[in-house]
Protein backbone atom coordinates (compact mmCIF):
# COMPACT_ATOMS: atom_id res chain seq x y z
CA UNK A 1 0.00 0.00 0.00
CA UNK A 2 1.65 3.23 -1.54
CA UNK A 3 1.62 5.99 1.99
CA UNK A 4 -0.38 8.36 -0.52
CA UNK A 5 -3.10 5.51 -0.34
CA UNK A 6 -3.64 6.13 3.64
CA UNK A 7 -4.21 9.58 3.29
CA UNK A 8 -7.02 9.30 1.05
CA UNK A 9 -9.47 9.29 3.75
CA UNK A 10 -8.23 11.60 6.20
CA UNK A 11 -11.03 14.07 5.73
CA UNK A 12 -13.53 11.77 6.35
CA UNK A 13 -11.48 10.43 9.33
CA UNK A 14 -11.24 13.91 10.67
CA UNK A 15 -14.98 14.77 10.29
CA UNK A 16 -15.95 11.86 12.02
CA UNK A 17 -13.33 12.64 15.10
CA UNK A 18 -14.78 16.18 15.28
CA UNK A 19 -18.85 14.62 14.87
CA UNK A 20 -17.65 12.41 17.99
CA UNK A 21 -15.41 14.48 20.23
CA UNK A 22 -15.87 17.79 19.63
CA UNK A 23 -18.01 20.81 20.49
CA UNK A 24 -17.66 23.85 18.68
CA UNK A 25 -18.86 26.98 21.28
CA UNK A 26 -18.99 29.77 18.86
CA UNK A 27 -15.61 28.83 16.95
CA UNK A 28 -13.92 27.62 19.57
CA UNK A 29 -13.50 23.72 19.45
CA UNK A 30 -13.64 21.87 23.18
CA UNK A 31 -12.32 18.16 22.74
CA UNK A 32 -14.36 15.87 24.65
CA UNK A 33 -11.67 13.58 27.04
CA UNK A 34 -14.15 10.69 26.68
CA UNK A 35 -16.46 9.41 23.68
CA UNK A 36 -19.28 10.22 26.15
CA UNK A 37 -18.24 13.17 27.67
CA UNK A 38 -17.70 11.71 31.11
CA UNK A 39 -14.89 12.96 33.35
CA UNK A 40 -12.69 9.79 33.61
CA UNK A 41 -8.86 10.43 33.26
CA UNK A 42 -6.05 8.33 32.79
CA UNK A 43 -2.68 9.48 32.95
CA UNK A 44 -2.07 11.04 29.66
CA UNK A 45 -5.34 12.89 30.32
CA UNK A 46 -4.41 16.27 31.80
CA UNK A 47 -6.76 17.96 33.56
CA UNK A 48 -10.52 17.45 32.54
CA UNK A 49 -13.21 20.53 32.97
CA UNK A 50 -16.71 19.35 32.22
CA UNK A 51 -15.98 16.10 30.09
CA UNK A 52 -13.28 18.44 27.84
CA UNK A 53 -9.11 17.80 28.04
CA UNK A 54 -7.10 20.45 28.25
CA UNK A 55 -4.40 18.32 26.34
CA UNK A 56 -6.99 17.43 24.32
CA UNK A 57 -8.34 20.53 22.83
CA UNK A 58 -4.74 21.88 22.80
CA UNK A 59 -3.26 18.80 20.89
CA UNK A 60 -6.42 19.33 18.25
CA UNK A 61 -5.09 22.71 17.43
CA UNK A 62 -2.89 22.17 15.55
CA UNK A 63 -4.60 19.07 13.82
CA UNK A 64 -7.32 21.35 12.80
CA UNK A 65 -4.92 23.72 11.60
CA UNK A 66 -3.22 20.94 9.34
CA UNK A 67 -6.68 20.36 8.14
CA UNK A 68 -7.12 24.27 6.89
CA UNK A 69 -9.69 24.95 10.01
CA UNK A 70 -9.86 28.29 10.51
CA UNK A 71 -11.83 27.42 14.17
CA UNK A 72 -8.09 26.28 15.22
CA UNK A 73 -6.56 29.95 15.63
CA UNK A 74 -10.44 31.03 17.61
CA UNK A 75 -9.35 27.67 19.52
CA UNK A 76 -5.80 29.19 20.06
CA UNK A 77 -6.65 32.56 21.02
CA UNK A 78 -9.19 31.93 23.88
CA UNK A 79 -6.45 29.32 25.23
CA UNK A 80 -3.76 31.84 24.71
CA UNK A 81 -6.46 34.50 26.46
CA UNK A 82 -7.55 32.14 29.64
CA UNK A 83 -3.63 30.53 30.45
CA UNK A 84 -3.13 33.78 31.85
CA UNK A 85 -0.15 34.94 29.67
CA UNK A 86 2.99 36.96 30.88
CA UNK A 87 4.74 38.63 28.87
CA UNK A 88 7.99 39.56 30.61
CA UNK A 89 11.82 40.91 28.98
CA UNK A 90 11.07 38.83 25.83
CA UNK A 91 10.06 36.08 27.33
CA UNK A 92 6.55 34.38 27.97
CA UNK A 93 5.02 32.63 30.17
CA UNK A 94 1.36 31.09 30.63
CA UNK A 95 0.27 30.05 34.05
CA UNK A 96 2.67 31.57 35.97
CA UNK A 97 5.73 29.42 34.78
CA UNK A 98 3.96 26.50 37.10
CA UNK A 99 2.84 24.33 33.91
CA UNK A 100 5.89 24.24 31.71
CA UNK A 101 4.21 21.57 29.16
CA UNK A 102 1.62 23.82 28.68
CA UNK A 103 3.92 26.99 27.30
CA UNK A 104 5.35 24.07 24.94
CA UNK A 105 2.37 22.61 23.74
CA UNK A 106 0.83 26.32 22.85
CA UNK A 107 3.97 27.37 21.20
CA UNK A 108 3.70 24.08 19.46
CA UNK A 109 0.14 24.32 18.00
CA UNK A 110 0.97 27.84 17.23
CA UNK A 111 3.26 27.08 14.89
CA UNK A 112 0.72 25.54 12.28
CA UNK A 113 -1.52 28.56 12.44
CA UNK A 114 0.24 30.69 10.42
Amino acid sequence: MCIRDRYNHIEEYNNDFKKIFIDDYCGVQLVKENEDGSDNMDVDSGPVVFGYGASATIMNIKTQASMKDSNSKRTWAVMNTISIPINIFGSKYYLFKKEPMFDIFMLWGCVELS
